[in-house]
């Protein structure tokens, strides 16, 4: 028995990327349309995905981090797999990380950009921390220094 073949993505699905004022977007080309026909084409499962369940997007070269909601980054992966866009090779979740891999270090910065205008989000959403040692209660011994100090 053969195997099916891979699913290719579509080249003319999701054509340039390019800016509308600072925030980019993709523009999706119908092949042998001319450009005045070109129009945005933004999945609505992306935006939904992306404002209710990331908190922050950040780039590093070529690749994209997206934190997210305990348990989603699988489903934001998904969407994010879905949606075809270009420029990401491929996609890896975790528990509440996504990590895009895109094409170039270019299209890194863009998909990055294009992820935090469509989440509403900048580089970074602080985390509230009430002290130096919250964060040490739940790392292995640290009751015991605690304790002993």
């Amino acid at each position: 028995m053969s195997s099916p073949a891979p699913q290719q993505r579509p080249a003319s699905r999701l054509g340039p990327v390019s800016r509308l004022g600072t925030a980019p977007r993709l523009s999706s080309v119908r092949a042998g349309a001319p450009p005045a026909e070109q129009q945005d084409e933004t999945p609505e499962p992306l935006v939904g995905a992306l404002q209710e369940l990331v908190f922050t997007v950040r780039e590093a070269e070529n690749l994209v981090v997206l934190k997210t909601l305990r348990g989603a980054a699988p489903m934001v992966a998904a969407v994010i797999d879905d949606a075809m866009i270009a420029p990401i090779v491929a996609t890896v979740a975790g528990n509440d990380t996504v990590l895009a891999i895109t094409r170039s270090e270019v299209a890194g910065g863009i998909i990055a950009r294009y992820f935090r205008s469509l989440a509403g989000v900048g580089p970074r959403r602080a985390r509230p921390v009430t002290s130096s040692r919250a964060g040490t209660a739940a790392l292995p011994g640290a009751a015991h220094d605690e304790e002993s100090g």
